[in-house]
């Protein structure tokens, strides 16, 4: 009886050594990366950056107007799914700038760096993903980001692209923006149909998920079979909306060390959305190590034939640093940068961060 209690002991033992050694060849992330450079940002800046000062009255006198100029929303249907757009055209724009958003974000988030785009003559578009903001939203909980496949995300990108956005910027060079999740999206993207596109920025690029400080060869699976049982649509990541998070600001909901910013931006998620999101799915989170691991294939990196710009984040509390090592390390044409002494939400950090000459 010990023997084949000792025996089934050592084969389980066998099997989990085995098992973390194929995750771990299959999976690898890097853990560091030699092409990473510190962005020098002690340079001068231009006169129409928003300060820390006055933050707010400087967003309602000179951003908004300049928005409402330009800005012209629409929608388009994609696989049974609305998605809502605005795009911000020129007249004779230097490039256009396709930006994509992170989880649980909306394109309203993004009006001050599209105030900046306008500025330096970069026209822009800039829609809400699947399951956010205006766009069709998951049919179990409205204020859940729920997804069975990345696939869903980057086909609104690609019909967005190929039946709007060329047909209407003609011969502009396209480029896309994308943060966090956004940034896994682009890159998708850009890997799937290379032609499409002239240049990649990546502002803490979701390529590794932080699974709470449980290895990931042990989360995925956990997750996997949680969806399996049933939970594909409960809430793994967040809560679902209650009406007292509306106060409930503390560093948890900031990832950005712009207090005025950061403040804004999260009282600005119930004030532009009647179902505002605060969570994501098992599901969600099983999408999306999926399409992490896809991102990363060093075959698919290869298809990338636009230039690359990477920019990490030092302080970052939403994503870990080493699947960007792995995306940087594969990439054959890429300007990587760690911004120091900064937060998740580079776009939005403060005013030191937001203007690199």
């Amino acid at each position: 009886m010990i023997r084949v209690i000792l025996y089934s002991v050592f084969t389980l033992c066998l099997i989990a050594v085995v098992y973390v050694m194929i995750y771990q060849f299959l999976f690898r992330y890097d853990e560091s990366c030699s092409k990473l450079k510190v962005l020098n940002l002690e340079k001068a800046i231009d006169d129409f950056y928003l300060s820390e000062e006055d933050y707010i009255e400087n967003m309602t006198k000179y951003v908004y107007p300049k928005l409402e100029k330009y800005r012209k929303s629409e929608s388009f249907m994609n696989d049974g799914h609305t998605i809502v757009y605005e795009s911000y055209l020129l007249e004779e724009p230097k490039a256009t700038i396709i930006m994509i958003h992170g989880n649980c974000e909306k394109k309203e988030k993004y009006q001050e760096a599209i105030y900046y785009f306008l500025n330096m003559n970069y026209q822009v578009y800039i829609f809400d993903q699947y399951g956010h903001g205006e766009s069709t939203r998951s049919p179990s909980d409205r204020n859940l980001v729920d997804v069975d496949h990345y696939a869903v995300y980057v086909n609104d990108l690609r019909y967005l692209i190929e039946e709007i956005v060329i047909k209407e910027v003609k011969m502009t060079q396209i480029v896309l923006f994308g943060h966090s999740m956004g940034g896994c999206i682009a890159a998708l993207l850009a890997e799937q149909y290379p032609t499409l596109i002239d240049g990649l920025i990546l502002s803490s690029p979701m390529f590794q998920v932080d699974t709470a400080g449980i290895w990931e060869g042990f989360a995925y699976p956990y997750i996997k079979l949680g969806c399996l049982l049933g939970k594909k649509t409960d809430y793994l990541v967040g809560e679902p909306y209650r009406q007292e998070l509306e106060q409930e600001i503390t560093s948890t909901h900031l990832l950005t060390n712009s207090q005025k910013r950061g403040s804004f931006m999260y009282q600005q998620r119930f004030t532009s959305s009647t179902s505002p999101t605060f969570g994501s799915s098992w599901q969600w989170v099983r999408a999306s190590i999926d399409a992490i691991h896809q991102a990363l294939k060093k075959e698919n990196i290869a298809f990338i034939d636009a230039p690359i710009l990477l920019f990490q984040a030092e302080e970052d509390r939403a994503v870990l640093p080493y699947g960007q090592y792995s995306f940087a390390n594969s990439a054959h044409e890429i300007d990587f940068y760690l911004i120091e002494n900064a937060q998740h939400e580079l776009y939005i950090d403060h005013h030191a961060l937001e203007a690199p000459q």
